[in-house]
């Protein structure tokens, strides 16, 4: 994978871990006003204050790992199925090119039918590479979603 691509990777994560924390700390109103707000109730409650720090958990917590370990596992695999197809598309303009260099085609007709296959090969290839773009952001946000709720589990019992 590019710098590009673990840019944007990490990118995504963080915008997902973000997000995820966000949605987590609202709940009903009624919740919310039976809980202490400023550090003065907090102390009068005696209640403990927990802070997680992201890049700890990410870099420490063996799941964490384990889910950077497979996204990347599963980017490499998309990066070589892509690479693969590039090749394909490269190779058969290539031969498009030749053909048309020593005229090889036998009517206009079958040049543009070469042309509409090759136009309809880097078409597929364009798809595919979006394809398996979303796939692996959505599994990204899944295993995301599954150490937010650990991590909360784990609050939990620690509160």
């Amino acid at each position: 994978m590019t710098k590009k691509g673990f840019v944007s990777l990490g990118t995504l994560a963080i915008a997902l871990t973000s997000s995820l924390c966000l949605s987590s700390c609202g709940g009903n109103k009624a919740e919310q006003k039976s809980t202490p707000t400023t550090p003065v109730e907090v102390q009068a409650t005696g209640l403990p204050i927990a802070l997680v720090n992201m890049d700890s958990v990410t870099s420490q917590y063996k799941f964490a790992q384990e889910i950077k370990e497979a996204l990347e596992k599963d980017a490499a695999a998309h990066q070589t199925r892509l690479q693969g197809k590039s090749a394909a598309i490269q190779k058969a303009a290539a031969d498009f090119e030749r053909r048309m260099r020593i005229n090889a085609f036998v009517s206009a007709e079958a040049q543009q039918a070469e042309q509409q296959k090759l136009i309809r090969m880097q078409q597929e290839g364009q798809a595919l590479s979006a394809e398996l773009s979303e796939k692996l952001a959505l599994k990204q946000q899944s295993l995301l979603e599954d150490m937010m709720k650990s991590i909360r589990e784990q609050l939990k019992d620690y509160n």
